[in-house]
């Protein structure tokens, strides 16, 4: 089928009232820069009420678009379309040429008038074009549980005619919600937690408190997988070592009874003290939150206590998107998004981890033990 161009359609955006604009504006600009990085050129694109139109300047191969633009987030589904002029009589021939190519056994039509002052409202335009295809095809009519459904859309300049839709990851465009400092590891949760973000709209820094080559190695390529999603943007990326921020207890003035306790608080510690070099380089690049990978219960540094006592002190906001996900819904937007391979191959363990860490902490005992220790 030689398609015409593409229908690209956004959701939320269209609930923004004054500020549509900026956003619409926005995304069509990470449209322009992701099809150019992808090195598609021979399109135009024209900004409508509520859609986006991307037109062939000659026959395409819809593929590679399709690709790249669902990438690009506040993009909710996109249509290959093919066009006609406004003339009943060409719409149906366009029409039947589509729905030959489906080679279906089932249709109905479907139309929209854009264009309100069209002639014919939807209900006669689905009669006339339906009846010319029942009569000029092997295919019958299924209003309830068609195969395929011929969509018309009339524009003031032309009709749009359209079976397939294919879904894109929506969401606001990359750029309109400002940045985060995202604390990023090897691991699962924390990629997919900073791509959702990405997802409504906010750029990452992302921070990673690394313990070994092999694990910057690992963020590196992490880093580049979510760069597929920033529309050309440059991901900047923060590497710190674990021993620079905390070290154990080894060297503190803790006695042994209260050393035994601490080591239960350790991956506390090690997250409160993680937070607070993110509240740093959040303020040095006017960052506005802190994004965690934290998945409610899930370890015992995720229980509500740990999660309350590990962010004590931090003054901006922290946010976790994952909180309240299923792992298996984690690890399927991992495999989606193209980082679960990445995190699951192997990486140090934490010399520091505890064998018995605590559950149910208390930010009396970790205020305590902070001030003793003086970490």
């Amino acid at each position: 089928m030689n398609y015409k161009g593409l229908i690209i359609r956004y959701g939320e955006i269209a609930l923004k009232g004054k500020n549509r604009p900026q956003f619409e504006d926005t995304l069509l600009n990470n449209i322009k820069a992701t099809l150019k990085i992808n090195k598609l050129t021979n399109h135009d694109l024209k900004k409508k009420w509520g859609y986006i139109v991307l037109n062939f300047k000659k026959e395409q191969e819809i593929t590679p678009y399709l690709n790249a633009l669902k990438k690009v987030f506040g993009i909710y589904s996109i249509s290959p379309f093919i066009s006609s002029g406004k003339d009943i009589d060409e719409i149906k021939i366009k029409s039947l040429e589509l729905l030959n190519y489906e080679n279906k056994k089932t249709f109905k039509v479907k139309t929209k008038r854009t264009d309100k002052s069209f002639y014919l409202n939807s209900m006669e335009l689905n009669a006339k074009i339906g009846e010319y295809l029942l009569k000029n095809s092997e295919s019958r009519v299924d209003i309830k549980n068609p195969e395929t459904i011929i969509n018309i859309n009339i524009t003031k300049e032309k009709a749009y005619i359209y079976t397939k839709t294919y879904k894109a990851y929506g969401g606001l465009p990359l750029g309109t919600q400002g940045k985060v400092v995202c604390l990023i590891s090897g691991g699962i949760d924390s990629p997919v937690a900073a791509w959702n973000v990405m997802k409504r709209g906010a750029e990452v820094i992302l921070l990673n408190i690394y313990t070994d080559k092999e694990n910057i190695r690992k963020i590196e390529e992490i880093k580049r997988k979510l760069e597929e999603y920033t529309s050309g943007r440059e991901i900047k990326l923060i590497e710190i070592a674990r021993k620079d921020i905390f070290n154990g207890f080894e060297n503190t003035q803790l006695n042994e009874k209260d050393k035994k306790t601490a080591v239960k608080y350790t991956c506390l510690f090690c997250k409160n003290n993680m937070m607070k070099i993110a509240e740093k380089y959040a303020e040095k690049y006017n960052a506005k939150a802190i994004v965690m990978g934290d998945n409610l219960g899930q370890v015992a540094s995720q229980t509500l206590d740990n999660i309350y006592v590990a962010r004590s002190g931090i003054n901006i906001p922290v946010l976790s998107p994952l909180l309240t996900y299923e792992k298996q819904d984690i690890i399927n937007i991992a495999k989606e998004i193209g980082t679960y391979d990445i995190s699951i191959k192997e990486d140090y363990e934490c010399p520091l981890r505890p064998k018995n860490p605590i559950t149910r902490a208390s930010l009396k005992v970790f205020k305590e033990l902070k001030n003793k220790a003086r970490i």
